[in-house]
């Protein structure tokens, strides 16, 4: 009887393979090979479509596009014509799927059946060498998945078969000869429209000389069988001669090594020649941005696309107050080199990046110029990349505050007042301090960090340190210090800011911030604390203790 296996199929390997569910099993995942490794469960090999040389995937048989060399082992000693494989079974006589078409007609019985799928066109070759008097079938079929074929899928379709050796102890039948001879000898020409199934089984008795029948194959009684030996090898159509079969060359008619799917690769990278930007220098076989060119240095920041940024001093991204600057780069993945423009169209020869970073000295100001925005334009490139083109600017401000007004120290009973103006003409004024004899910071009041005001107005208090000199930084980094003033002259000399004596509380003056006209009045407007004070001469100048 056929036995069939439901549920998971055991390894049936002439190489390592993977098993799939159901009765149908691979003989082989790795179709080059020429080892012989007998299957796991030869019962299955007396099934039809149960055993495949494809290498078969979750399930699925992948079709054979390459060279392929296996051999399979397998003792028919047990087995049978299955239903529908003999006219006993499926008349009419015409419709015997277990004979071979000679003259005269020789039947096989206790039949083994191996299938291959193609992926293109080629010669088979199958080669049976057996104990017994065997007789070897190739038979094309309709496309169906494996495991899913009937034997009526065979009907109409062509067939090749062998029982030349008619030795009863054995021999060997081949179906096709050597493909290098195929052309005058007839070779069994495969395509990747059908299936195929190679057939093998003992010769039936004969029912007079030389004549075998049906009718003696099932029962099997009489039917030889044993071990057997079936050599199957696929050779692909191959019309360049690389080795690589037209069905998965991607240049049939130029050869080229299977690492480049069968096109040249002048340098041997695995890109061919026609996608390859670089296709005399080995470089990374992948597409872009590499496209077989060298990788270069890896970018700093991959994550992010391609970029460059003006470092001026103490980290600054918005000013500078000198020319001399960084620049932090982000370049493109296969960039080797870089050519760098401060924005007016003229560019360094290419420089190798080595680093994420890189000195540059910016165009300086004109005379004419307090402040003015400097570009610098990087275009990084690459042996079969694209130029790619980043910018940045920031403000260049390398001209010290314009000017400080109203610079003033006054000593009170609990300490020294602290009173300027800063002036700043180009990137304006970030913060001004109060410095000691030694030019200490005593207390600083920082006004922005960015879009800074040209002018700027501080009052500060000092309980221990008595103030001497005021520093007025600008955004950009540049400073000017002067040395404060103890008195101040009437408002006649603007923009000195002055105070009044307040008649109704002895030797007092408030702050303020403008001049009354009346003479001998100054006005500290905006002020929140007194001052200890006393006129000197006329009252037009006035001394604070």
């Amino acid at each position: 009887m056929r036995r069939y296996y439901g549920g998971l199929a055991m390894l049936l390997a002439l190489v390592p393979a993977i098993t799939i569910a159901g009765p149908a099993t691979s003989i082989a995942s790795d179709p080059v090979s020429g080892d012989s490794v007998p299957p796991a469960d030869n019962a299955l090999y007396d099934t039809f479509d149960a055993v495949t040389v494809n290498p078969v995937v979750g399930g699925v048989e992948q079709q054979v596009t390459g060279f392929l060399d296996v051999t399979a082992t397998i003792d028919t000693s047990t087995f049978s014509v299955q239903s529908l494989e003999s006219d006993e079974h499926a008349p009419p006589a015409t419709l015997n799927r277990n004979g071979c078409s000679q003259s005269p007609p020789s039947y096989a019985g206790r039949t083994a059946w191996i299938r291959f799928n193609p992926g293109g066109k080629g010669v088979l070759k199958v080669r049976a060498v057996t104990s017994y008097d065997a007789v070897l079938m190739v038979r094309e079929g309709t496309d169906r998945p494996f495991g899913q074929t009937s034997l009526t899928n065979l009907d109409g379709h062509s067939s090749d078969c062998s029982n030349q050796n008619a030795n009863p102890t054995g021999g060997a039948e081949q179906v096709s000869t050597d493909p290098s001879t195929c052309v005058t000898a007839g070779c069994f020409v495969v395509s990747p429209d059908f299936n195929y199934f190679i057939q093998v089984g003992g010769r039936c008795p004969e029912v007079s000389p030389g004549v075998t029948s049906p009718s003696t194959c099932d029962p099997p009684t009489g039917v030889p069988g044993g071990s057997t030996q079936v050599q199957i090898t696929f050779v692909p159509d191959d019309s360049d001669g690389d080795g690589i079969g037209d069905s998965v060359d991607a240049c049939p008619s130029v050869p080229g090594p299977a690492s480049a799917a069968g096109c040249p690769d002048a340098d041997g990278d695995g890109i061919k020649d026609a996608d390859d930007s670089c296709p005399a220098l080995a470089g990374v076989p992948a597409a872009a941005p590499y496209n077989g060119c060298p990788a270069g240095p890896t970018p700093p920041d991959p994550g992010n696309p391609p970029y460059v940024t003006i470092v001026g001093p103490a980290g600054n991204l918005d000013t500078s107050n000198t020319t001399s600057v960084g620049l932090t780069l982000n370049w493109p993945q296969g960039a080797q080199t870089m050519r760098i423009s401060n924005g007016d169209g003229v560019f360094t020869a290419p420089i190798r990046i080595t680093s994420a970073t890189y000195p540059w000295t910016l165009r300086p100001l004109t005379s004419s110029q307090s402040s003015a925005s400097r570009d610098v334009k990087v275009v990084f490139q690459g042996p079969g990349i694209p130029d790619n083109a980043q910018d940045d600017s920031i403000t260049l401000d390398t001209v010290r505050p314009a000017g400080v007004g109203g610079e003033f120290s006054a000593m009170a009973r609990k300490g020294w007042h602290f009173f300027v103006t800063g002036k700043d003409s180009g990137t304006g004024v970030r913060r001004i301090q109060m410095l000691d004899r030694s030019r200490h910071v005593i207390d600083t009041k920082t006004f922005c960090t960015t879009h800074c005001s040209s002018t700027e107005r501080v009052g500060l208090f000092s309980r221990s340190k008595k103030p001497v000199f005021a520093r007025v930084v600008d955004l950009a980094g540049n400073q000017k210090v002067i040395r404060l003033q103890r008195s101040l002259a009437s408002c006649a000399f603007p923009p000195y800011k002055v105070y009044r004596y307040n008649s109704t509380k002895s030797r007092c003056f408030a702050l303020g911030d403008t001049c009354n006209p009346t003479p001998g009045v100054w006005d500290w407007r905006h002020a929140d604390i007194a001052l200890a004070c006393r006129k000197v001469g006329d009252g037009h100048q006035v001394e604070l203790r």
